[in-house]
């Protein structure tokens, strides 16, 4: 079916509708009750909302601005109340964040720009939620850090979108798995959101070589030695514009930081390779990139999906594993398309 005029396509959803839902959305239900959603160009339809819409049944739907406001507070109040309380993830959590890395990994099934437009929509949203859980932490010290972090961050320029999509992905990803824990959870939403800040001394052509993931193509190539001069020195540099501030990082976030270029084989700046690679920092870098193949329109990529191809394809050399965690890789992908079997 064609996207009508004024809307973007949203995501085709499970959800058993019995009459044409009256909110701020074109709704297609065709025999089969698989309903499509058209979200109007220029409205905001929240990552929670999109989950509330999968699986709440039609006469109870959130129906405004409002309340999916509402339910994104309700959301991240209780994951960071639960991340205080218990040593590791909990199920519902993780469930949850299951949930959003499916929406993601359905996200995109129209035109390039449609797609593009709303994996983006997703990633946003996506970017709010942990954002809001990582500051209602009651950690006070690394709180009121991230919380000055983000107010540094806030230049709505490429490389802050690339910092705010990166930390959401990766600590969804954490989050997710349920390996980790609040501190975990802190240390990776913290690195995504520092992980690139050297690249801020950068001209923004040079920027943009590593946030549209120009540069993430060409370290796959067989003559990537200009790309990977430029990784030491930006990492460099970010530690060193870390110290220099006023922010109190800890040693985990600087190790995080210092390996997320890191590939699996012992290629990388340090030649750290496999299990010695901090989990948190394999974890930043295959999502690093990730975000970077979706950044803009120069990779000609445009879901969470086909970024995870490509990435996948190029990992394998000579039968073996090159830039990222075989396992890392196989976890993501099982969570993000675990619902391909029930959307169509």
């Amino acid at each position: 079916m064609q996207v009508p005029d004024g809307y973007v396509k949203v995501s085709p959803v499970l959800l058993q509708a019995e009459e044409p839902l009256k909110i701020d959305l074109f709704i297609h239900m065709p025999r089969n009750k698989k309903v499509v959603l058209f979200l109007k160009k220029g409205s905001i339809l929240t990552t929670e909302k999109l989950l509330e819409l999968m699986r709440t049944p039609s006469s109870q739907l959130l129906t405004t601005p409002e309340d999916s406001q509402e339910a994104v507070d309700h959301l991240a109040q209780t994951i960071a109340e639960n991340l205080e309380k218990h040593d590791d993830i909990d199920e519902k959590t993780k469930e949850t964040m299951a949930h959003i890395l499916q929406a993601l990994g359905n996200a995109g099934q129209g035109t390039q720009g449609v797609a593009l437009t709303e994996t983006k929509l997703l990633f946003d949203e996506s970017a709010i939620l942990v954002e809001k859980i990582i500051k209602l932490m009651s950690h006070s010290d690394e709180k009121i850090d991230f919380e000055q972090l983000l107010s540094q961050l806030k230049n709505e320029n490429h490389l802050d979108t690339h910092h705010r999509h990166t930390s959401a992905l990766a600590t969804i990803f954490l989050l997710s798995f349920g390996e980790g824990n609040a501190k975990s959870v802190l240390e990776m939403a913290f690195s995504g959101m520092a992980h690139d800040l050297g690249l801020s001394e950068l001209p923004e052509d040079e920027i943009l070589l590593h946030t549209q993931g120009v540069e993430t193509l060409a370290l796959h190539s067989s003559d990537n030695s200009e790309y990977a001069m430029n990784n030491t020195q930006h990492i460099a540099s970010s530690i060193r514009l870390l110290k220099e501030g006023v922010l109190k990082i800890s040693e985990t976030i600087f190790q995080i930081i210092l390996q997320h270029h890191e590939n699996y084989d012992g290629s990388g700046p340090a030649g750290i390779s496999g299990s010695k690679i901090h989990p948190l920092a394999r974890i930043l870098r295959i999502t690093d990139d990730l975000i970077a193949l979706i950044g803009e329109s120069a990779t000609q990529v445009s879901t969470l999906d086909r970024a995870l191809d490509i990435l996948k394809t190029a990992n394998i050399r000579s039968n073996e594993p090159c830039f990222y965690d075989p396992k890392l890789i196989a976890q993501i992908e099982k969570i993000s398309r675990s619902a391909k079997e029930t959307t169509v």
